[in-house]
């Protein structure tokens, strides 16, 4: 476990093994970027099979949990920290998912085992070879010796000894020396013969593509070409069938199938279709492996672009002897796949994250490449190896978890038999899992440019992470949502966490203006200049105080400033003693923040600040009148009050409206009161996943960051036609509002808040005002003083005259109802 600050914290991920064992992750996407490259030589396919050729034993031995075997300095555990619900914990070994694991592995490997006559090390595979069993069980005892003093563990279940042949790097190993594994040409050798024309098509899309590697190839394929002729009636024969194969032996043999060649570049070309994924390594454009299976069941309802990025998995995983640490071009003819591989990872669908768990430990640049120049890999994913494929647990997991929400029963089975009763869904649903027709009209047709993030699980059409919500269930689920009566701007961000629809946005904002109760209580923002305060560091840090009075009842009203979390509570009576006690229970409950803004009634009180300074919390409190100086506090009491108007119409108690609104994001953070205060979601009744309930960190800098940024956008609004006031200096004489009345006075000083002086009246009193409640003048020997105020009589003085500095007031005397006085009206 970690304590104290640091500079790198990444988010806890963990995924559920098919041997119920936790596996956990973090994103190294960004940690990878500052990583500088520690290069080392990984053999050559060339010097590992020129020291194993004529052997006749080997063993091939793989280290149990191979990078938690590495040991990494306190430096490197300080950029490898995870944040927990428990606290931040540090890796003290070589997490998965950094990019220079293989390097690094190889480098270590060698170090220790490098030195043994007869073992070859690639990666984390040690590999024994000895001329006689005698011989390799000599150098076997070695390894396993120096294992065992130097602590190393190997995996059991992978443990291959003593045999006669070994697979590596597509290759077959043994005493007869270097043959090509069979699962390098499998999915070609395998692929069913075509069935019609647009099959003999794709495979001739094959031929086509190597052809440039074999002679003669265009005469081997005429009978073939006949049939794909236009008029030509399609009737399959011995003779096509002869040339089939011939045709795939051609594929399976040089010229076509180069040997993987370590100092040449990589590309793997993937794709998927309905049923199937293929895939094929390439050097210079010249195939060194093939790969293709069927997709499961369950697979055949992903999305299309999880069914993409599946394929990517795939054709990883497959030819992972062949581009592990090493860098790899990936070619796909689906472009959203790019976007998403770059995306934030927190903003990607669950089953997408699982993949790009799958794929950290990979180093890959992902490219598009139009469809009709992948022949081959489209051809295989259509022409797939029949037979039965296992399921992959940890995307079986993720089905789990999209459902594993908190969702009643009830409400499940009436989701699922709407969407079944839905003309729309329905007809979606069918094209989702059998493919969609060259042309649909109608809503269907909004759903249909959708498509690549539509998915069906568990009986439910879903968009990314969202449930599509049937035409029955809307009008409910609206209501719901809008239970609390928050804002357009906040349901619509609420409602975007958990479901869509086509038009989702338009009926929130039609079903929130069509609302009595909203529309009876909207508040109108007054547009001022606005002066930027800094964001606090942590929660709970900064809090806003204000006393509300509703129906003869006085409430104390707090709000937080970086969560925007409100608390209120009922005081018996505006004095400074109820309003400590009521501090005294929040505090208690979270603890003494480190500055209090508010206005200075109550709280100037000498026993308040001496209260707060005694457990050192500093206070400050805005101009007198001047309620933008503590503009939050007020923001909350409007948002308290609000609540209290719209539960006297409604019936509803008070905190049901509080949680919805500690539950709902704010549009310009991304995230909610609760989450940035809790760290969680509140249970509000809705259908959250079970994970949005856990404890989990909230990036603090970001959160600051676009409050800032928010902020920085709200005052370029506000202060369009707004203009900064004269400067004014000590001893400056001014006029002064008072009680609804202007009075003469002098400036003494500027006070400790932003646009707050401290002015002394006639009858030397002191006077805390804000900049917008006094003006400056200037003596002059006029007799006449301008001013676009109301006055009352102030006490008698010398007859003299002023001009009033503040022009921008005194331009447009229509305007601004400017009146002449004389200035024994004046005082």
């Amino acid at each position: 476990k970690a304590e104290g600050p640091c500079l790198w914290q990444h988010p806890l991920v963990i995924i559920e093994k098919d041997s119920n064992n936790l596996r956990i992750c973090l994103d190294t996407r960004n940690l990878n970027e500052q990583i500088v490259d520690d290069k080392f030589q990984i053999p050559t396919q060339e010097e590992i099979f020129d020291d194993l050729c004529n052997k006749q034993f080997f063993s091939i031995l793989d280290l149990k949990e191979g990078f938690y075997q590495i040991a990494i300095d306190e430096e490197s555990a300080e950029v490898c920290s995870i944040a927990t619900p428990y606290g931040r914990y540090k890796f003290h070994r070589l997490p998965f998912g950094v990019k220079i694991c293989a390097e690094v592995f190889q480098k270590k490997n060698t170090e220790l085992f490098g030195d043994i006559e007869g073992v070859k090390i690639y990666i984390d595979d040690i590999i024994v070879a000895g001329s006689s069993k005698q011989e390799h069980d000599e150098i076997l005892m070695k390894v396993l010796k120096r294992a065992q003093e130097s602590k190393i563990t190997f995996n059991e279940k992978k443990f291959k000894f003593c045999q006669e042949k070994i697979k590596i790097l597509g290759s077959i190993i043994s005493k007869d020396g270097i043959a090509i594994d069979p699962n390098r040409i499998k999915a070609i050798n395998e692929m069913p013969e075509p069935n019609d024309r647009k099959a003999l098509l794709r495979f001739l899309g094959i031929v086509k593509y190597v052809a440039k590697f074999v002679p003669n190839l265009s005469s081997e394929t005429a009978p073939l070409r006949n049939l794909t002729r236009e008029g030509e009636p399609w009737k399959w024969m011995q003779l096509h069938s002869d040339c089939v194969n011939k045709i795939k032996k051609l594929l399976t043999n040089s010229p076509v199938l180069a040997h993987y060649n370590e100092k040449l570049p990589v590309t793997i070309q993937t794709d998927a279709c309905n049923e199937g994924l293929g895939c094929v390594l390439l050097q210079n454009n010249r195939p060194i492996a093939f790969a293709s299976r069927s997709l499961t069941k369950t697979e055949q309802k992903y999305a299309i672009i999880e069914k993409e990025m599946l394929g990517t998995c795939f054709a990883l995983e497959r030819f992972h002897y062949y581009v592990y640490g090493r860098i790899v071009d990936i070619q796909t003819d689906h472009k959203p796949l790019i976007s998403i591989v770059k995306q934030d990872f927190s903003k990607v669908p669950s089953r997408l994250q699982r993949m790009r768990l799958k794929l950290m430990k990979y180093n890959f640049n992902l490219s598009y490449l139009p469809g009709k120049q992948m022949m081959i890999a489209d051809a295989l994913s259509r022409a797939f190896i029949p037979g039965h494929t296992k399921s992959d647990p940890e995307m079986d997991y993720v089905i789990h978890s999209l459902i594993n929400r908190t969702m009643s029963q009830e409400n499940y089975e009436k989701f699922v038999d709407s969407t079944r009763t839905d003309p729309t869904l329905k007809a979606v649903t069918s094209y989702v899992q059998s493919g969609w027709p060259n042309k649909v009209t109608g809503e269907i047709g909004r759903y249909e440019k959708l498509k690549e993030y539509l998915a069906v699980r568990e009986n439910l059409l879903f968009y990314q992470d969202r449930i599509v919500l049937p035409q029955a269930e809307r009008k409910y689920l609206l209501s719901k949502l809008h239970e609390g009566h928050m804002g357009t701007e906040k349901t619509r961000s609420k409602a975007r966490k958990l479901f869509f629809w086509p038009g989702m946005s338009v009926d929130i904002n039609k079903f929130i203006a069509s609302c009595q109760i909203c529309q009876e209580h909207r508040v109108q923002n007054a547009r001022e200049p606005m002066v930027l305060q800094e964001i606090p560091s942590r929660p709970w840090s900064k809090l806003g105080m204000d006393i509300l009075e509703f129906q003869s009842k006085s409430y104390l009203v707090v709000i937080d400033y970086l969560s925007r979390w409100i608390e209120f509570e009922r005081v018996s009576h505006k004095s400074t003693d109820n309003v400590i006690k009521v501090c005294q229970t929040l505090f208690a409950r979270f603890g003494f923040p480190d500055e209090i803004v508010c206005d200075n009634n109550p709280f100037g009180s000498k026993q308040f600040k001496e209260y707060l300074s005694k457990n050192a919390v500093t206070l400050t409190t805005s101009s007198p009148n001047y309620a933008q100086g503590h503009a939050l506090a007020e923001t909350g009491v409007k948002i308290v009050k609000t609540m209290f108007r719209k539960c006297v119409k409604t019936g509803q108690n008070p905190n049901v409206h509080l949680l919805h609104y500690r539950n709902t994001e704010i549009p310009s953070i991304g995230y909610s009161p609760s989450q940035i205060m809790l760290g969680r979601w509140l249970k509000d009744g809705l259908h959250h996943k079970e994970s949005d309930l856990m404890i989990s960190a909230v990036p603090i800098d970001k959160v600051r960051s676009q409050s800032m940024t928010a902020k920085m956008h709200q005052k370029q609004h506000y202060d369009r036609g707004t203009k900064d006031l004269p400067k004014v200096e000590k001893s400056d004489p001014v006029l002064y509002r008072h009680k609804n009345s202007w009075c003469r006075g002098k400036v003494v000083r500027e006070a400790h808040t932003p646009r707050s002086w401290l002015l002394e009246g006639q009858n030397e009193k002191l006077y805390r005002k804000n900049r917008r409640d006094f003006i400056g003048i200037k003596l002059n020997n006029n007799d006449e003083t301008y001013i676009n105020h109301g006055t009352q009589n102030c006490p008698t003085s010398p007859p003299r005259s002023y001009e009033l500095r503040d022009r921008n007031k005194l331009t447009s005397p229509k305007r601004f109802g400017v009146i002449k006085y004389k200035e024994a009206d004046l005082f």
